[in-house]
């Protein structure tokens, strides 16, 4: 496993400032937002160049982009596909030298479902070297163990799935059925259980810490207590 640093923790900091928090804290390993956070690629005073290059200086390795959302809520309140900005969002990935981008599942309906479906299949048939990793979360068509069950079926075998511990129940037994296809993990400071059956199941994968209001580095130093 890859333990990484997310910037969520620092939203106010650009790019530069938010590695020297990151090493700081002892990660050698970070993900980025293209919303959220200032350290965002679309920061008007960053290009991809640049941010490659702060990556190298630094010496801590881009693990993931989690990228806009698929789908969204046009002016007319209906359910709408941002099909072409995710694109444009995973052609930016490639350019950072990703291999895989992550979204969020969409609003929990059956019209969103149905985009997201859709969307990822089209997407991955677009771009064939890249893996797509779809997010769970709270409101979403990918909220509990049963949405799992339901959605993972229906998409391809190179869409995987970005686990946030934090917001979804039974994390432990969705490892256990889904490790293999698993693309990357979030937990936060309850969640070491996870590191342990992501452990247990032979997970390889980057594993973001997101602190929220505590110590990145004493959440790090605790899950490397787990694998050790």
């Amino acid at each position: 496993m890859r333990l990484c640093f997310d910037p969520v923790m620092c939203p106010k900091a650009v790019l530069p400032a938010a590695l020297n928090i990151a090493k700081a804290a002892g990660f050698d390993a970070m993900v980025l937002h293209c919303a959220f956070t200032a350290s965002s690629p679309f920061h008007p005073d960053a290009s991809v160049r640049m941010i490659r290059d702060y990556f190298d200086d630094a010496g801590v390795a881009l693990m993931g982009l989690h990228v806009r959302d698929l789908t969204g809520v046009n002016r007319r309140g209906e359910v709408a596909s941002n099909f072409r900005q995710v694109e444009w969002d995973i052609h930016l990935a490639r350019a950072l030298r990703l291999r895989c981008a992550s979204f969020l599942s969409g609003a929990r309906s059956r019209e969103a479902r149905e985009v997201l479906v859709s969307g990822v299949h089209e997407l991955l048939e677009n771009i064939p070297d890249v893996t797509l990793n779809v997010g769970n979360g709270v409101d979403t068509c990918l909220e509990s163990a049963a949405d799992f069950d339901a959605l993972m079926p229906e998409l391809p075998e190179r869409a995987h799935v970005w686990l946030n511990a934090m917001d979804v129940d039974n994390a432990v037994g969705i490892v256990d059925k889904y490790v293999e296809r698993i693309g990357m993990v979030t937990i936060g400071e309850d969640d070491v259980d996870v590191v342990r059956a992501l452990k247990a199941n032979g997970y390889d994968g980057p594993v973001v810490l997101n602190a929220a209001g505590g110590s990145a580095a004493d959440l790090r130093v605790r899950v490397e207590e787990v694998l050790t």
